[in-house]
């Protein structure tokens, strides 16, 4: 049994090119492009929802069978015990399979990619290309080393703990389309079945009660009539909260953003176009003054309150989200929700966000059972 540390992260193809320059000057030395074909094998979503994975990987002419245990670490990498089973030579990708389907499980996913390889000393990148997700960007190794190679080869990028699956959701909310076009595609660019992928996404469509982050910005605490906050905006905003049948569960202190916090919070949108302006707006605004964090709770949260909050003025509920103090250069909103950021997935979101705003709380909320199937705990 072995011990894997890595972190992962989706690269748009324009950065592509850049990153894998970047790594012969900075030590690394390609090792090896490869096609590997990944059949990823489950019960029912059982093994994945656990965080483990049984996979059976064919490279050339050499076949494995893995399993990965649940991951012990957290947002930011994953640490897991592997074990690994080499197959002989005259060993069929159909019979396992056919072995695997008779104890019980089925084709989870079903992915061809190329892999090409970089190697410093004990670290690992590795650069995937997959049909529809796109390519992938991964460092395996000490995990010491991992900040000073995202630095250096794409720092306006969020690596954390993802699963490919999270990636097929930002596929998903970039392009409009449904897994089930998703697997369309994949079955007309490779002839293969992409497997039961489909069965994850209902799982989430099933998971009602959810826990969202909300925070009140700078701007909702500059009301000049009343030297407070705004409580026109405040009153319409927790009106719409109780129609749809949301509660506030925690309420925390008013704070002041600090520069590492904006870097987690918001450091994600380096990565759009002219993503550097867009965070330095936003931090000029955001440091200005006090903010206000909170959680809600109820059925399908997460994206009730974004449709409570809508674009610049809700039409539902007359709820004005974007600052007069707004331009066109810098936007500036009253409130902020849970939802997409870098195209990740909104559940994860939310939970990485309540951890980050209420760390301290966050440890008595995995203990009540209203919370912990939300946080998979």
């Amino acid at each position: 049994m072995s011990k894997e540390v890595e972190t992962r992260t989706l690269l748009d193809k324009k950065d592509v090119k850049r990153v894998m320059n970047n790594l012969p000057s900075n030590g690394f030395v390609q090792e090896s492009q490869v096609a590997q074909h990944d059949i990823v094998f489950d019960k029912d979503g059982e093994i994945f929802r656990s965080g483990s994975k049984i996979r059976l990987r064919i490279e050339g002419g050499k076949k494995e069978l893995t399993f990965k245990g649940k991951s012990a670490g957290d947002k930011d990498a994953s640490r897991r015990a592997e074990i690994n089973l080499p197959m002989g030579d005259t060993a069929d990708e159909n019979d396992v399979i056919e072995f695997m389907t008779a104890i019980g499980f089925s084709v989870l996913l079903n992915l061809r990619k190329t892999r090409t390889e970089f190697k410093r000393e004990k670290l690992s990148v590795c650069l995937d290309e997959y049909p529809i997700i796109g390519h992938v960007m991964e460092i395996e190794g000490d995990e010491k080393e991992f900040a000073e190679i995202k630095q250096l080869c794409a720092p306006e990028y969020r690596f954390g703990d993802y699963r490919l699956v999270e990636f097929f959701e930002t596929v998903m909310q970039k392009t409009g389309k449904d897994i089930y076009v998703l697997k369309q595609e994949y079955k007309n660019k490779t002839g293969l079945d992409l497997g039961a992928i489909e069965m994850l996404f209902k799982q989430k469509e099933e998971k009602m009660e959810q826990l969202s982050l909300v925070i009140f910005k700078p701007d909702m605490f500059c009301d000049c009539a009343t030297g407070g906050i705004k409580h026109g905006v405040k009153d319409k905003f927790f009106a719409a909260l109780k129609e749809h049948g949301l509660e506030v569960i925690l309420t925390g202190k008013k704070f002041w953003f600090t520069e590492k916090l904006m870097q987690d919070h918001y450091g994600h949108v380096k990565a759009y176009n002219n993503g550097q302006a867009i965070f330095d707006n936003t931090s000029a605004f955001m440091l200005s003054g006090e903010s206000l964090p909170m959680i809600v709770w109820g059925e399908n949260a997460i994206q009730t309150v974004r449709n409570i909050i809508g674009p610049t003025r809700n039409a539902t509920t007359g709820l004005r989200v974007t600052s007069e103090s707004a331009t066109k250069d810098s936007p500036k909103n009253y409130i902020h929700a849970s939802g997409i950021a870098n195209g990740a997935d909104p559940y994860r979101e939310a939970k990485e966000e309540i951890v980050r705003f209420f760390p301290n709380e966050y440890k008595q909320l995995i203990k009540d059972p209203r919370y912990k199937e939300f946080f998979g705990a």
